[in-house]
């Protein structure tokens, strides 16, 4: 019995073929690099900020054991938690740096909500008034307007303005 070898489909103005579309590469504002481990063994890191005035220097909010500072790139860190209760064991979930003021900072905590920070990490004063969960996961600072602070819990989206 004889085959038949089947027909090449060809191409017509109803069926073109199709070439896959090259996915693009990213090229500007991407680094493609290797991780280098900091020292920091303060505890599992729960949130980063830099200051936008100097990328030196860096906070990071750690599980169980607060804020802590570097002021050289990351080589070396020192714990700053002055003021925050239940420090150095607790949770800083979130930071957040004022973009107009890097001298203010704001930190996000499991016990207490929002601490406020005016010199750099140093001291820090408690400022969760009408928060309803104490756990804040993150915060955020309006760009148009750094003295209007916002903040994700559990139970939701905050704003924190300045009084008129």
């Amino acid at each position: 019995m004889a085959t038949s070898a089947s027909p090449t489909p060809t191409p017509t103005s109803a069926s073109p073929i199709q070439t896959p579309t090259p996915t693009p590469t990213p090229t500007s504002g991407v680094t493609v690099g290797v991780w280098e481990q900091l020292p920091l063994y303060g505890g599992a890191v729960l949130s980063l900020a830099i200051d936008p005035s100097d990328p030196q220097t860096l906070y990071a909010g750690t599980y169980g054991s607060g804020v802590w500072k570097s002021s050289d790139g990351g080589v070396t860190w020192v714990n700053s938690f002055g003021g925050m209760p239940n420090s150095p064991y607790s949770n800083v979930w979130s930071l957040a740096i004022d973009p107009s003021n890097p001298q203010t900072l704001y930190a996000g905590k499991n016990e207490g909500g929002v601490f406020k920070s005016s010199d750099a990490g140093a001291n820090w004063v408690a400022s969760s008034s009408g928060l309803t969960d104490s756990i804040v996961y993150c915060l955020a600072i309006d760009p148009s307007n750094p003295q209007t602070l916002y903040a994700g819990t559990g139970d939701g989206v905050f704003r924190m303005a300045p009084e008129q």
